[in-house]
């Protein structure tokens, strides 16, 4: 009797499976929360889906094969109570796999089903369409169908939203003071591929000079400031973006002075805002190159006095570049 009514829903379905333009089908009830849980999380990622209502667990791996190929969609999507587990089942025609796995919800969690069983649903459709490009052969009764651009998206890595950054960098300005080399670190966070929230320092390495009849001073500079992008590109391989940064600029300075003048030390802690623009090039989900440039200004300007005169000035205007490696985190 179960044999027949299994024959029914399956040749039901195949009989109302004429055109379907669904690239995942759902199976269940629609009332059901996970049901509508996948729906949603499907269509956030660009996937048109369908409902179809019919239990995946009382289907044999013939009947399930049978009812992909009825449906025309590159995925079926479901979840079966068996005994105290559900087992999520997801049927891949992308890669030409059937894969069962069961998973306990603890009575505390009961609240949070639709959304457990949801995530435990997409983890797996991703793990088994990385196997395609794994190159892992499907079963020889397999008929694989090309997986739309949406699913292609889907399956890659996601890109790192917090990346860690180090690199060398230079500032400059043309008041009379030689560039300034040093080391750039950076951490950014991304809330949204779009747009990106920073904080930056650029630490110098080597001084830069100035010098007079009355002496000489060496000055080095570092920045400290918090930084705001726009990127329109969003997780593209190539992705330029646009920000403004402030912070502060703490100026060391260092005076050997000529007779009858006497050196000393003297730091200053001043405000800069710097307009910044980058590239950065993804070698990969979790690794970047990028390239950042700023323009800006400090208030008030840096200056640096040997004997009774003032000899150099710094940050009117103030540029920066900087080649940074950055790790997702």
């Amino acid at each position: 009797m179960k044999s027949f009514v299994v024959r029914l829903v399956v040749g039901f379905v195949v009989l109302s499976a004429a055109t379907v333009a669904a690239q995942v089908v759902v199976a269940g009830s629609p009332s059901d929360p996970l049901v509508v849980r996948l729906q949603d999380e499907l269509g956030s990622l660009g996937l048109s889906t369908e409902v179809l209502d019919v239990d995946l667990g009382i289907l044999s791996y013939l009947d399930l094969r049978a009812l992909a190929r009825a449906r025309g969609a590159a995925v079926i999507l479901g979840a079966s109570r068996v005994g105290e587990e559900m087992v999520v089942v997801v049927i891949d025609r992308v890669t030409g796999k059937i894969t069962y796995r069961g998973l306990a919800i603890p009575p505390s969690a009961s609240g949070d089903r639709a959304r457990l069983l949801a995530v435990r649903a997409l983890e797996l459709l991703r793990v088994s369409l990385r196997e395609a490009e794994l190159g892992s052969p499907p079963p020889a009764e397999a008929e694989r169908l090309p997986a739309p651009p949406a699913l292609t998206s889907f399956a890659e890595p996601s890109p790192a939203r917090t990346t860690l950054g180090i690199g060398a960098a230079t500032m400059l300005s043309p008041g009379g003071l030689g560039p300034s080399w040093g080391v750039a670190l950076s951490l950014r966070h991304r809330p949204v591929p779009e747009v990106a929230l920073g904080f930056v320092t650029l630490a110098p390495l080597t001084a830069s000079r100035t010098s007079s009849e009355a002496g000489s001073a060496e000055v080095r500079l570092t920045s400290v400031a918090g930084e705001l992008r726009y990127r329109p590109l969003g997780d593209r391989v190539i992705a330029p973006d646009l920000g403004l940064s402030a912070g502060a600029l703490i100026a060391t300075m260092r005076g050997e002075a000529s007779d009858p003048f006497i050196g000393r030390r003297d730091a200053v802690v001043v405000f800069v805002t710097t307009l910044v623009a980058g590239l950065e090039l993804a070698l990969g989900p979790r690794i970047g190159l990028r390239v950042d440039g700023g323009l800006g200004v400090t208030l008030p300007e840096v200056g640096v006095i040997l004997g009774t005169s003032r000899t150099a000035t710094w940050g009117r205007p103030l540029g920066h570049v900087a080649l940074t490696l950055g790790v997702g985190l």
